[in-house]
């Protein structure tokens, strides 16, 4: 147990009792992705954007240890999922989606809507830490699942217990999956654990080799090959466009108005010799090559 953080920027305390399951190696160019050991195959469920898995042992009432289960899932490898297919899921339905699979896998049925008191196979509103004299408080929304009998690829009495968490457009689960009958109080462990638990709103953009940006994704349009963020650059890149159209004689005296101004990487008067005529047919031909209707991304 101790401080864990995850290539995602997630970040949390891990309960005492529980041993990190190793990884899969990371997949090799051009061969098949190998299957993650991690993921709760026992309740016939893979979990999307597994990044982090651990188990424990614990003793229940029959005098048996069993194992416990503790997974943290985010929405972060579905977005990079969309680079590559964007037709893929969607991002923004990862916690609702998952607690559909939770929900088929458990054999319960979620009521809608999400109330204020703790109870089985409902939505509850949660605050870690409950007193938010010493800490930030974050909210969660937490479901236990009980299955109404024992699942027969279990065999024994299970409970999962989720918690869900929005930062943004960034989703976090955190669940448990535990005996019904373990002495210890699982749920209390983890919402210690919750009380050290945070993550960034940064997330991977969709468009491939694009820099990760917090909270909402910024409109990129693409001029020249290079991505221009934001009217004032977008403005600037318009007047470069109309200077690159000027007669030369026209150019020398606004030429120091294009010095040094970063939306002109692309296309930008650098030096004499890039303002004469043969330098500037090149520079105007790059400069609207990139401008197509299809070129303004999200």
């Amino acid at each position: 147990p101790g401080d864990w953080s995850s290539p995602t920027t997630i970040k949390m305390r891990i309960p005492k009792g529980f041993t990190a399951l190793p990884a899969p190696p990371p997949p090799i160019p051009n061969e098949p992705i190998p299957e993650d050991p991690r993921q709760p195959f026992y309740l016939g469920l893979t979990l999307p954007g597994l990044v982090g898995a651990w188990q424990g042992l614990f003793p229940c009432d029959d005098g048996q240890s069993r194992p416990v289960y503790m997974y943290v899932c985010s929405n972060h490898q579905v977005y990079q999922g969309l680079a590559a297919n964007p037709k893929g899921a969607d991002p923004e339905l990862f916690l609702t989606n998952l607690e559909t699979d939770l929900s088929n896998a458990m054999q319960v049925q979620l009521p809608p809507g999400e109330g204020t008191q703790i109870g089985n196979n409902v939505r509850y509103s949660e605050m870690c830490p409950r007193d938010g004299k010493y800490a930030v408080q974050r909210k969660f929304t937490g479901i236990t699942f009980v299955p109404p009998d024992v699942l027969p690829q279990v065999g024994v009495a299970i409970k999962t217990q989720m918690y869900g968490h929005y930062n943004g457009k960034v989703q976090v689960a955190i669940l448990v999956v535990y005996p019904a009958s373990v002495r210890d109080r699982i749920e209390d462990r983890l919402l210690t654990a919750l009380e050290t638990f945070s993550v960034s709103s940064s997330f991977p953009s969709i468009q491939p080799g694009a820099p990760i940006g917090p909270g909402k994704p910024t409109r990129r349009i693409l001029i020249g090959g290079r991505f221009l963020f934001g009217g004032r650059q977008l403005f600037w890149a318009l007047v470069g466009l109309l200077f690159a159209r000027l007669p030369t004689r026209l150019l020398h005296p606004v030429r120091r108005l294009c010095l040094g101004h970063s939306a002109f990487d692309g296309f930008h008067c650098a030096s004499d010799s890039a303002c004469d005529r043969s330098a500037r047919r090149p520079l105007r031909s790059a400069a609207t090559r990139g401008l197509r209707p299809g070129n303004r991304v999200r």
